[in-house]
């Protein structure tokens, strides 16, 4: 019988996530990068429910389901709708 042992590299995980955790540390501060994020975030929720949310040219946001869209001028009126369909 013929046991194989796999060389197990436990740093590996904690070496190749550096980058990423430096650029996650960027969106926690104030700013723009905030908005970007909570942006990323309500994007993600609304695809879940089965929209799609984009940033137009000029600042305003488009949502879209099927062949209904919705134009809304800022991220706060884009979180109303989010709270509106999520439930």
């Amino acid at each position: 019988m013929c046991t194989a042992q796999v060389p197990k590299d436990e740093g590996a995980g904690a070496r190749d996530a550096g980058p990423l955790k430096q650029d996650l540390h960027l969106l926690d501060c104030a700013g723009a990068a905030c908005g970007v994020k909570r942006f990323a975030t309500i994007q993600a929720h609304l695809a879940l429910a089965g929209f799609s949310l984009t940033r137009a040219a000029g600042e305003h946001y488009v949502i879209a389901r099927w062949d209904q869209t919705r134009h809304l001028e800022t991220l706060a009126q884009v979180e109303l709708f989010h709270r509106r369909v999520a439930t």
